[in-house]
């Protein structure tokens, strides 16, 4: 296993070597511009394309797999080949800068689609009166698992505003599964969210703190999708974690979302128009002020809020009653973060 971790992260890092000694070639094509955008906190042009370098960390992972135990790789790979819709389509985001939030949406709906029908993963409980019975029918539980992933995969992308704040949550949210699905004997979510990590790790070093190279929206997609497929995998595998947990576990880009949803739409806004009122975005305007390493992202402190909750989540994983308060908990503190955030940064 840990030779398998190591070819991951290792291919991730070679791949974002790769991506920045050629830069001069191709940063017209793969830059990401200083300014245009409401979240551009940047001074200079920086590759946007670390997405092929996660897409790399976990292919060869999973044929290292396969020198293993082959018919483990060949669901992995399948997996990923499912997931081949959104990641094109953000990669498509990155270099064109034209795609819009619909059609990656719907990138993302269509690569939960092709995994629920490949391996017949899907929604089959919600512990809720009423989704129950829906679930329980093939086709709902399916419905519902494509708008899991699909909203999850969009979630990720929402909170890649920071250097490392993407692939850092998406390391912890990784490791909080592979600690449950080790338990669980769950081989399937266990090494997909151990490449997943593994390749986010190769691709971090690159990019924080001084972010000389960005996940870009194939890659932030990409790991919203993993983490989302790995997620419900776990649930369904185990026979025994509530399905809050999910919820639970993966709360902050969940929330981060719907409340900018909400605080687009109470403003006359469009929910999908970009802004930098992000809790991360605030964040950094008020640390930018200052000098040091820590104050290059608003990275750090949101992974130990994401780390903080995992862990409790975790912890509580088989009660659905304690994960719905610790989702309600976790709202409550990210409005007075955000409150004070707010305060802070004007």
């Amino acid at each position: 296993m840990f030779t398998i971790i190591l070819i991951s992260a290792f291919a991730a890092a070679l791949l974002c070597t790769l991506i920045l000694a050629t830069s001069e070639f191709h940063i017209k094509y793969t830059g990401d511009a200083t300014s245009g955008s409401a979240q551009k906190l940047h001074k200079q042009v920086v590759p946007r394309v670390g997405g092929i370098a996660v897409f790399s960390g976990l292919l060869i992972g999973m044929l290292a797999v396969g020198g293993q135990d082959a018919n483990l790789a060949v669901d992995l790979l399948t997996i990923l080949a499912c997931l081949l819709p959104v990641y094109l389509t953000g990669f498509a985001e990155d270099i064109t800068k034209k795609v819009s939030p619909s059609a990656r949406y719907i990138a993302a709906a269509l690569s939960g689609l092709l995994v629920s029908t490949v391996t017949d993963l899907r929604i089959t409980h919600g512990d809720v009166w009423g989704i129950d019975a829906l679930v329980a029918i093939p086709v709902i539980g399916m419905m519902f698992f494509v708008f899991a992933v699909a909203s999850v995969s969009h979630a990720f992308n929402l909170i890649d505003g920071q250097n490392g704040l993407c692939a850092g949550v998406t390391i912890i949210t990784c490791l909080a599964i592979m600690g449950q699905a080790y338990q669980y004997d769950l081989n399937t979510p266990l090494l997909l969210a151990t490449l997943c990590a593994a390749a986010n790790i190769g691709f971090l070093i690159f990019n924080y703190p001084f972010g000389r190279i960005f996940l870009g929206d194939a890659g932030a997609y990409l790991n919203g999708t993993v983490v989302a497929v790995a997620t419900v995998q776990l649930i369904q595998g185990s026979g025994t974690l509530s399905p809050w947990y999910a919820v639970a576990l993966l709360i902050y880009p969940i929330w981060e979302t719907l409340f900018s949803m909400f605080r687009r739409i109470s403003s006359g806004r469009s929910f999908s128009e970009p802004d930098s009122e992000h809790l991360h975005s605030l964040y950094f305007k008020a640390i930018r002020k200052y000098d040091g390493l820590w104050a290059k992202s608003s990275a750090p402190a949101l992974w130990v809020l994401c780390a903080v909750f995992a862990t409790i989540a975790a912890a509580i994983s088989h009660s659905t009653l304690l994960c719905i308060v610790l989702i309600g908990l976790f709202c409550i503190c990210y409005q007075l973060l955000y409150r004070h955030a707010h305060k802070v940064a004007q």
